[in-house]
């Protein structure tokens, strides 16, 4: 009986590791997809800046106020990259936390249990 409850428990525990490296792994994966789009969109704004710049400062005040629109949107994007560096790293450092704490849950649990286990197998023998 008792060896059931700690083969279940290592095996509760073995699923929440495997939870856990697949979430590290979703969240980099994602936050990938989202950089590419991102840095897609300030490739695109940067060309439109570009085709601007047949423009001079000042001589035409539509093609200014594009320009400063354009900057505005790009320093704005790459600010959101710079915090989604942040908050995703911040959402890994809390994920590895959890995985040793549950890794070393499970090595405690793991050794309590051939501790038992091993004391039940020797007055058989």
């Amino acid at each position: 009986m008792l060896e059931k409850v700690f083969k279940d428990k290592l095996a509760t525990i073995r699923i929440t590791l495997f939870d856990i490296v697949y979430e590290i792994n979703d969240r980099s994966a994602l936050d990938k997809i989202q950089a590419e789009r991102t840095n897609a969109e300030i490739c695109r704004l940067r060309t439109k800046l570009f085709e601007l710049e047949s423009y001079s400062m000042g001589d035409n005040q539509i093609a200014d106020k594009r320009r400063g629109a354009l900057e505005d949107k790009i320093h704005m994007l790459e600010r959101d990259l710079r915090n989604q560096d942040i908050k995703r790293w911040q959402d890994i450092v809390i994920l590895k936390k959890e995985l040793r704490q549950t890794f070393r849950e499970y090595q405690d649990l793991k050794r309590k249990f051939m501790i038992i286990d091993d004391g039940y197998k020797r007055p058989n023998q």
